[in-house]
């Protein structure tokens, strides 16, 4: 993810990773990696509130940081960051996308390629427990552009995302449904 991020931008490119779940490994190489290919880095970390139900799966409590913590892992002078899974790689300059007009929404996700028939076992509102909730209503979140979501590239304005609370919503939204842990199957995707 990190080269090909790199390799499809000509701007300047900082990297925020999360320290609680990063490999000693992987801590003692980024610093070279940074050097090598002239990027910056820094690793955020926020310990997980006592009242919220937590999770016990590593993958499960990495999905939660992702969208539960945003207003609250990043330094407040921090306006906007793009979102971008591990295991993606990327093949456009992420700059549009920081550059990209939200429409005054805290977060905007790219689209979760519908007309990929390929990707329907993904669609996790089609199946389980979301259809069901949903009963044939169409999937939406309040705070993203389009209804068709896709968790591993997003991008959040930062400021906006804490001026209208959305952290809190989204961890009140989050506490309610982890009483039922079929509910939260693609807890990145709540």
């Amino acid at each position: 993810m990190i080269l090909s991020v790199l390799k499809n931008t000509h701007r300047p490119v900082k990297f925020w990773f999360i320290k609680n779940y990063l490999s000693p490994q992987f801590k003692d190489v980024i610093p070279h990696m940074a050097q090598e290919y002239g990027f910056d880095y820094e690793l955020v970390t926020y310990k997980w509130p006592t009242w919220l139900h937590k999770q016990k799966e590593k993958q499960r409590i990495i999905w939660a940081y992702k969208i539960l913590f945003l207003d609250v892992i990043f330094p407040i002078s921090l306006e906007k960051v793009i979102f971008v899974d591990a295991d993606q790689v990327v093949r456009a300059d992420m700059g549009e996308l920081y550059d990209m007009d939200i429409k005054g929404r805290p977060l905007a996700y790219t689209p979760f390629c519908d007309n990929n028939k390929d990707m329907d076992g993904y669609r996790f509102w089609r199946q389980g427990f979301w259809r069901e909730h949903l009963r044939g209503r169409p999937y939406h979140i309040r705070f993203a552009i389009t209804i068709k979501l896709y968790n591993a590239l997003y991008v959040v304005d930062l400021v906006k995302f804490r001026e209208t609370a959305a952290g809190d919503n989204l961890r009140v939204f989050y506490e309610s449904l982890s009483k039922d842990p079929n509910s939260l199957a693609n807890l990145d995707q709540a």
